[in-house]
């Protein structure tokens, strides 16, 4: 147990080894100068508005300006009135625990002294008149802190996601009158809890995180030995100890034969979804790959269930309707319409040396037939390599070069013993076909980054576990289904889509609303069937993540 843990449970039972007084007694007693609190409570906030950088009870205030507004609005009277209101807050900020989050964030440690000191008697001083005000106002900035972290979670994604452009808006105002009538219907719970995002699979994610705590908090799984190869039909030692790892997360669809050794076709099912959703090749043997899943510790997977919750909360408050995720690590695509999954495919993403980034965008249109402009990084790096090894080359591939103008200009113009990029005044164009990197069809958000979706010749790549292979733009497994998903509604449905490629001109269609697409970085989460998911952190970033989640902010 952390040791910051076990001071919130000394702090938690100290006010009840006290004797001979009645807790809630002197609390509601102490409330009972309710003008007097309300001076020191007015008092405090504008000694704030003038030097922020002043302390309550050692700790660093959060919402200035909104704690200011919200109390100026009540008059400057104070709300955590009664012992059960405090009580109920601090049962708030322990729960913040449950949403991957730290409870002392929120003042917890200094708001449970002072609330300690406040009922060790029963005795009105001007000592307790102030700090009672100043309880009162960690407990409300504590509660519009936890809220802000449940809307828009506790890290700004820009300090960590240079591409970063998901928008962020201010936490919603709240009405004096609201907080009254949840204190005083003993639901302040629920307001928090209201706060959390509306995505279903925030919800599993949470559940998620709280069954693999109780795993650790049984001691975690034993380790399968490795070595070898286990298939269907084989006698392994090991086998009852790999049901028991299913059967701890889940994944194990019989506990029948629990002790047997034998693995039978049932077993390999199980084996088949533990590992797709593990980043594995579902072929139902279980290898290395199987084997380094299954070991790695309880404790490092509720770390990326955390982490992942906190990114859900980055992009979850204003999901629209309809729209369309790429998460960059699990090599996939899904169109989402409310909550259920229309569309999903595999997709190839950038290599660690050309990552696909993080953004969001909107698609707005469809081409057939593109023709794809080289980007200068890759004519530097592969295009002019092999033009000097092979003078055909763009003639083999359908290149053909432009000026700055747009106009083609023959090859015969390069001197290609000596060529450099800083010589290459040019632009290469490849022509539609079947041989174009972009393949038949590609999806348009225009971005900074050049990024888009886009079909790709070399099908093959899809068949891999692990698909970072790009340049940075998104491949897409079957993307004529994808293409006639988003054009439903318009003239454009399959037989069109297919008059259209058979022309080998480039066709452009616009889609009759443009399509939220968000590129994301979820290293776990929740697939189409609800059932959690871990994926490789390809680019290393879910450290960083945790880092800044685990930070306390006082």
């Amino acid at each position: 147990m952390r040791k910051s843990t076990k001071f919130i449970i000394i702090l938690i039972l100290i006010p009840f080894i006290f004797k001979g007084e009645d807790l809630s007694y002197a609390y509601d007693k102490l409330f009972a100068y309710k003008a007097s609190i309300s001076a020191q409570i007015q008092s405090k906030l504008e000694e704030l508005a003038v030097t922020p950088g002043i302390r309550i009870g050692g700790e660093r205030f959060h919402n200035i300006e909104y704690v200011t507004n919200l109390y100026r609005r009540n008059n400057y009277q104070p709300f955590w009135t009664k012992w059960d209101y405090t009580e109920d807050a601090i049962a708030g900020f322990l729960s913040s625990y449950d949403d991957g989050l730290i409870p002392l964030d929120y003042h917890l440690e200094a708001i449970l002294v002072i609330r300690n000191q406040l009922v060790q008697n029963s005795l009105v001083t001007d000592d307790k008149i102030r700090k009672a005000a100043g309880l009162e106002l960690l407990i409300t900035d504590g509660i519009i802190f936890y809220a802000n972290h449940l809307l828009y979670g506790k890290i700004d994604p820009v300090t960590l996601e240079p591409t970063w452009n998901f928008g962020y808006a201010p936490i919603p105002d709240m009405v004096p009158a609201t907080l009254h009538e949840y204190l005083q219907k003993r639901e302040l719970m629920t307001m928090l809890h209201n706060f959390r995002p509306e995505a279903f699979f925030y919800d599993t994610l949470l559940s998620t995180l709280s069954r693999y705590r109780k795993i650790e908090s049984q001691g975690g799984w034993n380790v399968v030995p490795t070595g070898g190869k286990i298939e269907v039909g084989n006698n392994d030692s090991r086998i009852p100890l790999i049901r028991n790892r299913l059967r701890l997360t889940g994944h194990l669809t019989s506990e029948e034969d629990s002790l047997s050794t034998l693995y039978d076709k049932v077993l390999e099912e199980d084996i088949r979804i533990f590992q797709a959703t593990h980043g594995l090749d579902p072929d139902g043997v279980i290898g290395t790959g199987t084997f380094r899943e299954l070991n790695i510790p309880v404790k490092q997977r509720i770390a990326s269930i955390r982490v992942n919750i906190e990114r859900v909360r980055w992009v979850a408050l204003e999901l629209p309707r309809s729209y369309l995720i790429v998460n960059i690590v699990g090599f996939w695509l899904v169109f989402v319409n409310g909550e259920m999954v229309i569309h999903e495919a595999n997709v190839v993403v950038g290599r660690a040396y050309t990552k696909t980034p993080v953004f969001r965008d909107k698609i707005h249109y469809i081409e057939f037939n593109p023709t794809w402009t080289v980007p200068r990084s890759i004519l530097k790096r592969d295009v002019i390599p092999k033009l000097k090894k092979d003078p055909e080359y763009l003639y083999k591939n359908s290149m053909v070069l432009l000026d700055s103008k747009g106009n083609e200009v023959p090859s015969s113009v390069l001197d290609i013993p000596n060529l450099t990029i800083n010589k290459f005044p040019y632009i290469v164009r490849q022509q539609p076909g079947p041989g174009n990197a972009l393949g038949v069809v590609k999806f348009m958000f225009p971005n900074k980054y050049d990024v888009y979706l886009h079909d790709t010749p070399s099908k093959n790549l899809f068949k891999s576990p692990s698909r970072a292979y790009s340049s940075g733009c998104v491949r897409v497994e079957r993307p004529l289904d994808l293409a006639e998903i988003l054009l439903a509604g318009t003239s454009w449905d399959r037989a069109e889509i297919d008059m259209a490629l058979k022309t080998n001109q480039t066709t452009r269609v616009l889609l009759n609303d443009p399509l939220d697409i968000l590129i994301l970085y979820w290293t776990s989460g929740v697939d189409r069937n609800h059932r959690p998911f871990f994926a490789p952190d390809i680019y290393n970033r879910d450290q960083y993540v945790l880092k800044e989640l685990d930070r306390l902010l006082r």
